[in-house]
């Protein structure tokens, strides 16, 4: 058997490879690499993989041998050109290949396997061929095609146009091409709702070269929104009403910010954020403002008196994502908190300060934490672990303005927090059902003033109690939460301007809920360890854009001083304006 020409020993000291060089599209990324990811729908709204094509792919037209095959023995093969790929996993693949008889079809196998290793790294427009030679002694020389990126190129939308989409994109003309890093540009990218980013990849005009043209889809970046609740506290009205404005991009830079406003009968508060994008790896900054001023209603034993408090909080971050795949998601921040709490106690009628009617709390938190996210293909998993520390600086101190004293006996400025939230989803194998699992908790050795300690009870930790109904220093929620479509209608059964359908828009709710708190340094005559148990059920509901909202039955099944009621109603409305 002559392998082109080659004596039929099976161990030839010479053979004739006559082989194809790479394609003039060599760029090009081939169909088959992208063409499989496709969007995901499913109710736990997963990542969701970032969109690229393929324009002007080219067949390969190399003639294919009609030549008999004979067999070679190779003792060596060199790949020449390869840079990107790890020595050790390409000598793994060469050694199936070595001392024994190949045919001119194993070897191309050979160069399949290899060119496998960089498709595998996200270098898919580079492989491995062989080149026209002369096999002398047994020894093969293979070479390695590079794809590197040719001219990047934004098709900029309505609102978002390209310097708010090319300063974010990591690759550069020249640079190797990684269809993996151009995925999680796009997804970092595509985080912002209001702009879609896809990848339109076509060959270069210099061999190997793929051209990136970077299209936008968006639609108007502001939004406007109202809530009504009753997350209220009795002292200053159980109901809530609010309003929230968000800019999806503000600046024009892909920055986002939003301002809220909340009311209830006896208090006000807003708020604002803002953070901007500062670089193409993921890193950003920020800075949040909030403000609340309210006045208590009665007390029992203070009726006389007029009860006012005022809080502010003044916090900057940094941020920086560390991974950002289809399955996982980390990112950290690091901020500065400035927190100033204040609460008067005048007399009603002389409107003069009573002995100790002022308490001061004016605390300076560094607070870190890690965000770390989970997409499977029937669940979702959240983790955020954190850690506080309180500080005495830039006029941290509990009590620090004339005749103020803490809120709290024994809680200073200085404090050490560890805290930590999870939550995790999954798709049920029974009714299209949906199981959510949150626990969240803290723990410190040291009494914290009030903003800084723990709360159980209300609609989004333990529901059938009031809100706040413990404060502690240290503590845990958990809830395991059941949701069901509720599929009792006729199935074209839609409402004006609603996007689903009624059996798609509501979902039954059976949930159990447990918090437990400790007080670190218990006084004389205080509780230290307090638990409350709850269970019920609900209703979700979206019934258009202007009417989403939910509806939970709490029942409490362990009965305290501050919480008598047999069962409480949590209830949540929002309408997206725009």
């Amino acid at each position: 058997m002559a392998l082109y020409g080659i004596g039929q020993s099976n161990c030839p000291s010479e053979a004739q490879v006559p082989t194809p060089q790479p394609r003039d599209t060599a760029g090009a990324v081939q169909k088959k690499d992208i063409e499989n990811q496709r969007e995901r729908k499913n109710r736990l709204h997963p990542q969701q993989e970032p969109e690229t094509e393929v324009e002007d792919e080219q067949e390969d037209t190399t003639p294919q041998s009609t030549q008999p095959q004979t067999t070679v023995t190779l003792s060596s093969i060199t790949i020449e050109d390869a840079t990107l790929l790890d020595p050790e996993a390409l000598d793994r693949v060469k050694a199936d290949y070595l001392n024994r008889p190949l045919t001119f079809d194993n070897i191309e196998k050979l160069t399949d396997a290899l060119s496998d290793l960089y498709h595998q790294a996200g270098y898919v427009t580079s492989r491995v061929y062989i080149p026209p030679q002369t096999i002398k002694g047994g020894q093969l020389t293979l070479k390695a095609a590079e794809g590197k990126v040719g001219i990047i190129t934004v098709e900029s939308g309505r609102w978002f146009k390209k310097r708010s989409v090319l300063p974010y994109v990591t690759l550069d003309r020249g640079e190797h091409f990684n269809l993996n890093k151009l995925k999680r540009d796009l997804r970092r990218i595509n985080q912002n709702p209001d702009r879609n980013v896809r990848a339109v990849l076509k060959a270069g005009e210099e061999t190997g070269q793929t051209d990136i043209n970077l299209k936008v889809t968006d639609q108007f970046p502001i939004h406007l929104s109202t809530n009504w609740d009753n997350m209220g506290r009795d002292l200053i009205g159980t109901n809530r009403l609010g309003t929230t404005a968000t800019f999806n991009n503000l600046l024009g830079f892909g920055d986002t910010g939003w301002a809220t406003a909340n009311f209830t009968r006896r208090s006000f508060g807003h708020g604002e954020h803002y953070e901007i994008p500062v670089s193409s790896h993921g890193t950003s900054i920020g800075s949040n403002y909030y403000f609340s001023n309210l006045l208590l209603g009665t007390i029992q034993g203070l009726e006389n008196f007029r009860i006012t408090g005022q809080a502010q909080t003044i916090s900057g971050y940094v941020k920086q994502e560390w991974v950002n795949t289809e399955k996982y998601k980390i990112a950290q921040d690091v901020s500065l908190n400035f927190v100033d709490l204040e609460t008067s106690i005048n007399n009603a009628t002389t409107r003069q300060q009573v002995a100790g009617g002022r308490f001061n709390d004016s605390i300076r938190v560094l607070r870190t934490g890690v965000n770390i996210e989970r997409y499977g293909q029937s669940s979702r998993t959240f983790v955020r672990p954190e850690a506080s520390l309180g500080l005495d600086i830039l006029g941290g101190d509990v009590a620090r303005k004339p005749g103020g004293i803490g809120s709290r006996l024994g809680a200073g400025s200085q404090f050490l927090k560890l805290s930590g939230s999870a939550m995790h989803t999954q798709q049920l194998p029974f009714l299209n059902a949906l199981g959510i699992f949150r626990v969240s908790g803290q723990y410190t050795p040291d009494s914290l003033v009030s903003a800084e300690q723990f709360q159980a009870g209300g609609a989004f930790t333990v529901r059938g109690y009031k809100e706040g109904t413990l404060i502690a220093d240290k503590g845990m929620v958990s809830s395991v939460e059941i949701r069901v479509p509720l599929r009792v209608f006729p199935k074209d059964w839609k409402l004006p301007l609603a996007e689903q359908s009624l059996n798609d828009a509501l979902e039954a709710v059976g949930f159990i809920d447990h918090g437990y708190t400790m007080v670190a340094n218990p006084t004389p005559g205080t509780n230290q360890n307090q638990s409350i148990l709850g269970t019920g059920c609900g209703l979700r509901y979206r019934l258009t854009k202007y009417l989403v909202g939910w509806l939970d039955l709490g029942f409490p099944l362990l009965l305290n001083a501050s919480n008598k009621q047999t069962a409480r109603l949590h209830f949540g409305v929002q309408s997206e304006l725009f």
